[in-house]
């Protein structure tokens, strides 16, 4: 028996990386993934359920915990890996730029635990 059989689990930011790689050693130790990232396609791919979502937009992010527990039900293990950041100077950054890293590393991650 696998270590992870029979356990949900849900991998924000698993189209690529440190993401797919995650909800690849989480199936591989038997877990059910649900994989979201921007850029999946909805459905069932690879042994994975996909759902789209940007995680910094707060109408998406109470729509995939709706569709997450009206599918496949409560995650057992919730690993939030979708963020953004910039390689610039501070200084250079814009008010524009603080709102979206906050909202994709932290609000959405928050949104999206207290909505399942």
């Amino acid at each position: 028996m696998n270590l992870l059989e029979g356990r949900l689990a849900l991998v924000t930011g698993a189209s690529r990386g440190i993401g797919a790689e995650t909800a690849s050693a989480l199936a591989r130790s038997g877990a059910r993934v649900v994989r979201v990232a921007r850029s999946l396609e909805p459905g069932r791919h690879d042994g994975f359920e996909d759902h789209p979502c940007d995680m910094a937009d707060p109408v998406a992010v109470a729509g995939l915990a709706t569709a997450v527990l009206a599918g496949p039900g409560v995650p057992d293990i919730v690993v939030s890996i979708a963020g953004t950041f910039e390689r610039r100077p501070f200084e250079q950054e814009s008010a524009e730029t603080l709102q979206r890293h906050l909202a994709v590393n932290l609000v959405g991650p928050f949104a999206l635990a207290r909505g399942l």
